[in-house]
């Protein structure tokens, strides 16, 4: 249940009394205007009430706890509902409400979001482009996954006369022959297709590491 729905009624009623205190004070005033100027009878003025329930005190650490939330690695794939579920216990008299992913973020916690980020990130990413928690967590998404789709190798290679050893993997050298010219190539099978790679190549990129 969100903050409204749970507290639909005082809300409501808090509204309606201050949109009758605002129209009361309204047609009072432009009352003693037209008396001063009656031109001002073709204007309107219309007047908006909001009324809400405010943010408990020391809820500013919400963007601390939630800065630490996002930028951890294994809660890169959690949806936005999830991530605050995890948040959500530190503020037991407060539903912390979606739309606070879409609400711009003031430097202030822009700079508590950051600072949880420096603290739980290896390499932080900066977030000064960011305008909202959703951006900030579509950035760290991004960026862990893109972490993620790196793979590092630590393997011997020995390329031999006729053979190509990789690890405790053999692969036989063939000479293969193009139109106007020969090369030495292994067969490596790629998703079910056989693929032929060029031994100078692979020789190139030791070479060059």
């Amino acid at each position: 249940m969100s903050t409204y729905s749970e507290n639909k009624d005082i809300i409501q009623s808090l509204k309606k009394a201050v949109e009758d205190a605002v129209k009361k004070a309204r047609d009072d005033k432009i009352a003693e205007l037209l008396k001063e100027n009656p031109k001002l009878a073709d204007y309107g003025v219309k007047l908006d009430v909001y009324s809400y329930k405010k943010r408990p005190k020391g809820f500013q650490k919400f963007y601390k706890l939630i800065g630490i939330s996002v930028a951890t690695a294994k809660n890169a794939l959690l949806t936005q509902k999830e991530l605050l579920a995890k948040v959500q216990p530190d503020f037991p008299d407060f539903k912390i409400p979606p739309s606070i992913w879409q609400a711009p973020l003031t430097p202030y916690q822009k700079k508590a979001v950051q600072k949880s980020i420096n603290g739980s990130m290896p390499n932080p990413i900066k977030i000064f482009d960011c305008e909202t928690l959703s951006d900030v967590k579509n950035k760290l998404k991004a960026e862990l996954n893109k972490k993620a789709a790196v793979k590092s190798f630590a393997v011997k290679m020995v390329i031999s006369s006729n053979m190509v050893t990789i690890g405790k993997k053999n692969y036989p050298i063939t000479e293969k022959k193009a139109s106007s010219y020969s090369y030495k190539a292994i067969r490596v099978d790629v998703e079910g297709k056989r693929q032929w790679v060029r031994t100078d190549v692979l020789l190139a990129l030791l070479e060059h590491r």
